[in-house]
């Protein structure tokens, strides 16, 4: 395994412990996806992210989330610097319209088609929670060629 294999996978543990530890009773499934996740030796740029919630996140919330974005930022340069995601609500995350975050506010995934096939297709790591495809609608036709 190669050094960034290891700092990705170091990231994922602590973002996983981090995030039951923040949301207990509202964590539904937490993904990393795009190329973090391929199993190939490409090199990454970020790490794109999907935590799906049950419940909208309260300010509390946000604010332990957020410490837990700067420590992993300070405690795995680059990387975790480079953290790119959307904190979703499981209702929204099976729909085909883009969602918008629960952290960042009017933050919206306007590459959703892509993102949703990039885990169905297993170019996913699952920290959290079920299997993709049982969260995600596959794109239709008409989203792959639109970004809306």
């Amino acid at each position: 395994m190669n050094e960034q294999a290891e700092q990705i996978g170091r990231i994922c543990t602590e973002f996983a412990c981090g995030l039951r530890r923040i949301l207990p009773g509202k964590l539904y499934a937490a993904y990393v996806y795009g190329a973090a996740a391929f199993p190939d030796d490409m090199p990454t740029g970020d790490i794109d992210f999907h935590v799906i919630v049950t419940g909208p996140l309260d300010e509390d919330e946000r604010s332990r989330l957020y410490e837990m974005h700067d420590s992993l930022a300070r405690d795995y340069p680059p990387l975790g610097v480079d953290m790119d995601g959307y904190y979703l609500l499981l209702s929204d995350a099976g729909r085909s319209r883009p969602p918008q975050s629960q952290m960042w506010q009017r933050a919206t995934d306007h590459s959703w088609a892509l993102h949703r096939e990039h885990m169905l297709a297993g170019r996913v790591i699952v920290l959290h929670g079920p299997d993709p495809s049982e969260v995600y609608p596959p794109a239709t036709w008409p989203e792959r060629r639109s970004r809306d």
